[in-house]
């Protein structure tokens, strides 16, 4: 039998998480002042986190930890453990994770603590979550641009739980996989510290047609998720937990939006598909509550459109403050209690009883309390059940009522109130005490943290010469790496060629004395494979060498190709766990992430590792489309400019075979004049990317590259500007 569905609510702070389980919240979702993808949200510290989640579990809701953002290989084995050490003991519910390594750390620490695998993972497609099942993960967070039909089939091929986005931001690239805010000023997305560029004017042209203005530049910010209205399909869909945005919201928002959500929730639940319809006065509310130029239904059941954007500045949307009063009046200020059954019992000569029952969570709890002193008769001060029952539902602060409240009292007793007073204090100590330890364990005591601190000591490498491989997206630029001499492995974009062409480039390239593999799309979700199943034999007969992997979704479909898999620096092996979960997953090399610094470099190991060393970093991948939202979809690739208010150009380009588009930083990054750095690191492979060059700028770069790594020559610098991305100063 299915569970019953979940309502999961946003909280930025303690205050925000009582507010939303008032507002009919089933569990919410809040971070810690570390490691939390909302770094900048008034996160918690370590009692406080503990004080919410004994706060939720007497409420009989749950809270999860956020924890999805990518750890640094000190982070990771120093600081994580310790971290939830406190937190697992006290109860924590579940942890939502971005980061392979930090995956396989809680396994490996905290075996029975329910893993939740974040959006930030880029879950995909059925592949990527068996992957993460496989790893003991127990629920998937797809990516907000998946269909319905793609969601249904994530649930019907893995049986995982899923939670889904319903209400509240979203980001216009694929989450954990933009690197815009790093890239333009060194604040991660993936570390928690997104500046959200994307929420920022822009002038898109196409060769010397200009096609935005300052009135309608905001071309990659995207309206909030508003699905009210596709409830029953989300849920009928497979997902099991309807999740809210907004940790970085106030409390009246986030407890607004779960109680509008909880009324048509329950009115599925009671009514079913059919009986289902939802009021414009709650639409309304929704609207007034937050909006960026009105509403959104998200990707559910679209690929994309330009309906879907804001492109002008956002109206100023006045404060519905009758309404803000009514949330605070209900559900902040107002003390959020939990019913109980009571049964008292007080016999002459024989101590005081009181029995307390309540059901949380689907569990039983009952709590008994005797009194140590017995009740005895008095002629003068007799106490009478009006007056006993007023006494006991005196409950203010316990956090519980009693919604029954029964028992048995016999003549002439004397009560004394203050006995009476304690009695009840005792009672409902005694209850809490019984909730709360129900959800106690114990964490096993490990040796792991000085060991951790030993393997986060700087790896020792082997200073050795690194070969060369070449990344080509046009046809120009596979022909000038076949002419060189200074590359020994060729990786071919998928969409380079049609795959009735891929046989010919596999035998040339290998008449050149080159290896090479097939590159797979960033993403690769049901379109893609499709497009691979519809070509299987062409591809597995053209004898390609391997697969460049950017996608766990493309795991099943690189099977048939055989040969070495090498995962990307999108496959983000951020951390050594996270290296060798990918290695012992069947990668032979992964790929050094782009944010780490030399140093931290370093402290991952890179021995026997792919490094890109010249190149455009893609900054966004996403499933929206520039060429769509500013002309027409013609279903042919285009190459934009995408220029912002500092004058930076960066070049767009669109993949119509897998409906996405690329926005690539405006300089490439170029590490060639830090040749003997990277040697000093133990590197495999330092790869050249080519993404707008033509045949002339890519044979330049090929040559230096060459005269330098291959003959010796000094470095010099490039004819044009570059910059060497994180390499020297990492992110925060």
């Amino acid at each position: 039998m299915r569970k019953k569905v979940e309502l999961l609510a946003p909280a930025g702070s303690f205050d925000v998480m009582k507010a939303c389980i008032a507002a009919g919240a089933d569990a919410v979702y809040m971070g810690m002042s570390r490691f939390s993808a909302r770094a900048y949200a008034d996160n918690a510290g370590t009692e406080d986190y503990i004080q919410a989640i004994d706060y939720a579990h007497l409420h009989g809701k749950k809270l999860y930890l956020t924890v999805n953002t990518l750890f640094k290989e000190q982070e990771l084995l120093q600081e994580l453990g310790p971290m939830l050490v406190p937190l697992y003991e006290a109860g924590l519910d579940g942890v939502i994770v971005q980061d392979i390594g930090a995956m396989r750390l809680i396994r490996e620490r905290f075996p029975d603590l329910p893993l939740h695998v974040s959006t930030q993972a880029v879950v995909s497609g059925p592949e990527s979550a068996a992957f993460y099942k496989r790893m003991g993960a127990v629920r998937v967070v797809p990516a907000r641009e998946l269909s319905l039909t793609e969601i249904r089939a994530i649930y019907e091929k893995t049986g995982m739980e899923i939670e889904c986005f319903v209400h509240g931001a979203l980001c216009y690239c694929y989450s954990g996989q933009c690197l815009f805010s790093s890239i333009a000023g060194g604040r991660s997305g993936n570390r928690g510290r997104c500046a959200q560029p994307c929420r920022m004017t822009y002038e898109v042209t196409k060769g010397n047609e200009k096609r935005t203005d300052k009135k309608n530049g905001y071309v990659l910010s995207l309206k909030d998720l508003n699905t009210l209205k596709l409830l029953p399909e989300i849920i009928e869909a497979g997902v099991c937990s309807l999740k809210i945005e907004g940790r970085m919201k106030k409390a009246e928002y986030a407890a607004g939006v779960t109680s509008i959500y909880r009324k048509y929730l329950d009115l599925y639940e009671k009514n079913g598909k059919n009986g289902y319809k939802t009021d414009p006065a709650d639409e309304k509310k929704l609207f007034d509550l937050f909006n960026r130029n009105g509403f959104s239904d998200g990707y559910y059941k679209k690929q994309n459109g330009k309906e879907m954007l804001t492109l002008k500045e956002a109206a100023f949307r006045e404060e519905n403050e009758a309404l803000n009063e009514f949330i605070r009046e209900h559900y902040i200020r107002k003390e959020h209690a939990v019913p109980v059954t009571g049964f008292y019992e007080f016999r002459n000569g024989c101590p005081y009883v009181l029995t307390l029952t309540v059901e949380l969570d689907g569990r039983e709890f009952t709590s008994y309390v005797c009194s140590e002193e017995a009740a005895e008769r008095s002629n003068n001060r007799a106490a009478d059940r009006a007056s006993v029952e007023k006494q006991l539902n005196k409950t203010g602060g316990t956090g519980f009522y009693f919604k029954e409240l029964d028992g048995v009292l016999e003549d002439g007793l004397f009560l004394p109130v203050s006995r009476l007073n304690e009695f009840r204090r005792q009672a409902f100590q005694k209850l809490t005490e019984e909730i709360l330890a129900a959800y106690r364990r114990k964490a096993e005591e490990t040796d792991e943290e000085t060991r951790n601190t030993a393997d986060a000591a700087e790896k020792e490498v082997s200073p050795s010469s690194f070969t060369l491989s070449a990344l080509v997206r046009t046809k120009e630029q596979c022909e000038a790496v076949l002419r060189s001499d200074a590359v020994s492995i060729l990786h071919l974009e998928s969409t380079a060629y049609e795959a009735a062409e891929y046989g010919k480039i596999v035998e040339r390239a290998h008449r050149a004395g080159k290896k090479i593999t097939l590159a797979l799309p960033q993403v690769y979700r049901a379109r893609s494979s499709g497009w691979f199943e519809k070509e299987r034999d062409t591809i597995t007969q053209a004898g390609f060498d391997g697969v460049l992997v950017r996608s766990l979704d493309a795991l099943k479909d690189t099977e048939s190709i055989g040969g070495m898999q090498i995962s990307d620096h999108q496959l983000y092996a951020f951390n050594s766990k996270a290296c060798a979960e990918l290695e012992n997953s069947g990668f032979l090399r992964t790929t050094v992430p782009v944010e780490l610094n030399r140093r931290e470099i370093r402290e991952t190991g890179v021995n026997g590792r792919d490094m890109i060393l010249y190149g455009r970093l893609p900054m966004m991948v996403t499933a929206n489309c520039l060429n769509r939202t500013t002309g027409q979809c013609d279903h042919r690739p285009h190459l934009l400019t995408l220029k912002d208010r500092m004058g930076n150009e960066m070049p767009v380009t669109n993949d119509c075979r897998n409906c996405m588009n690329t926005i690539w930083n405006s300089l490439p990054v170029d590490l060639l004049d830090e040749k003997e750095s990277i040697r000093e690191l133990g590197l495999a492979v330092g790869r050249l990317e080519f993404t707008v060059e033509n045949a002339w700028e890519t044979e330049e770069v090929l040559r230096r590259f060459s005269d330098v790594c291959l003959h010796g020559a000094p470095a010099g610098k490039p004819r044009g500007e570059f910059t060497r991305g994180h390499f020297r100063r990492g992110v925060e």
